[in-house]
């Protein structure tokens, strides 16, 4: 199983965005409509966005809810509950890692492997 290639390198937005615009063409196909409604939550308000976006032919509506309206403000909100979280459980393995992305105004990877670590116990 380990020796095959990773898709890692192909999951990007981009690839995911237009996967659910594919999904969304079958489904009008199989269903017999010419729209449908798309409805995205949190993340994936941010694929439907792009989905309605790319090909508003497909939809009738664009429902959103949980919308990620900033993603870096959405990203920090929930590593600091995380991070809460984990120091109230006594996990000493999570830093807190946000100075350096905070300064360049931007998510690190350090920093998304931190909130990784930080939430894998707590799951």
């Amino acid at each position: 199983m380990k020796d095959r290639p990773s898709v890692a390198p192909t999951m990007t937005v981009d690839r995911t965005v237009q996967d659910g615009i594919e999904l969304s063409e079958y489904l009008r196909k199989h269903l017999g409509k010419d729209k449908i409604v798309i409805v995205g939550h949190s993340f994936g308000s941010r694929l439907g966005i792009g989905m309605a976006q790319a090909r508003p032919d497909l939809f009738y509506a664009y429902v959103g809810m949980g919308q990620v309206a900033d993603e870096t403000l959405n990203y920090y909100a929930a590593y600091d509950a995380l991070l809460k979280k984990a120091q109230t459980a006594g996990n000493q393995q999570a830093p807190d890692c946000r100075s350096a992305s905070e300064a360049s105004g931007r998510t690190s990877e350090a920093t998304r492997r931190h909130f990784g670590e930080v939430a894998r116990p707590l799951a």
